[in-house]
Order: structure tokens, then sequence, then C-alpha cells
């Protein structure tokens, strides 16, 4: 087995989309997605055979994105964080990884905690944002509007 490759997270970068280029959030030192999560019904019923639950997913819920960082009060995009967090936008954020990987999203800044102190510490900042839709990874993203059932159950077109 060979051995696995690995990344060191310095140089990735988080960047939102501001007057029609991708302005990265400076001094961040950390951000990540919490990840997805599907909802599922159950469609159980008496005629189901056998004693187990037979769930369904029927939707894809994308999550929050939490994002921490130095604090800089006069830092322009710190201020758009407060700025679009206060009116509701809706912002387009692409995560660059250091291996060159970019996982792309729309979504809004659902929490926005604009300093954080600590004496003897730097000053910190925080946000939360909740994505909306999906996330385009580099791998690209599931498009339900191509999919197909009979494909799906047969595994072939």
């Amino acid at each position: 087995m060979p051995n696995p490759t690995t990344y060191n997270g310095r140089g990735s970068v988080l960047a939102a989309y501001v007057a029609s280029a991708y302005v990265a959030v400076a001094q961040l030192t950390r951000f990540e997605p919490a990840g997805s999560k599907q909802t599922f019904v159950d469609q159980t019923s008496v005629t189901t055979p056998g004693v187990f639950t037979v769930p369904k997913a029927v939707q894809v819920d994308s999550g929050d994105f939490e994002l921490e960082g130095v604090c800089n009060p006069h830092d322009s995009m710190e201020l758009n964080l407060l700025s679009w967090h206060a009116s509701l936008d809706l912002v387009a954020w692409q995560a660059t990884l250091t291996d060159g990987s970019v996982y792309s999203f729309s979504a809004y800044v659902s929490e926005c905690v604009p300093f954080q102190v600590r004496i003897n510490k730097c000053l910190r900042f925080s946000a939360k944002l909740r994505i909306a839709g999906g996330m385009q990874s580099p791998a690209g993203v599931f498009d339900p509007a191509v999919f197909s059932q009979a494909v799906f159950a047969t595994g072939s077109v």
C-alpha cells in the first residue's frame, strides 16, 4: 500500500465574491464545513417484509461553514461579514486548499462575532456561514436535474 498523501493547511484560502472578483478573508486561523446531512422519511408499512424499518433519503442539508481568525477591525472583509450578516445577503464563496482544490458554494453569514477579547491574547473574530444549496467540489456536484431513477436502479443507461 502506498504512503498516504498529506497537505498542511497553511496556505489554504477562503474567499468571497465582492464586486466582480473573489477576495480572501485575511488572517484566518481555522475554517471548515460542518458536513452535509440527509433527511429521511420512514416508508415502512404493514406490507413491508421483515421486521426492519425502511428509510428513504429525501433531502440533503449542506450544513454550516465555520471560520475564525485574528481580528483586524479595519479589514474590509471583516466589515463585509458584518454587513452581509445584517443585510441577509446570499454570498458566493470559494475555499482553495493548498493542493489547488477549489470548493465553491453560496452561503448566508448566519452568525458573526466581530471581536473576542482575552487578556494577553490577540483579538479574534469568528463567523458561521449557512450553506444554501450544494457545495461544488473539484469532482463536481450531484445534479438532481439530470438524475434518472431508472439508471440508478439498473446501473446502466
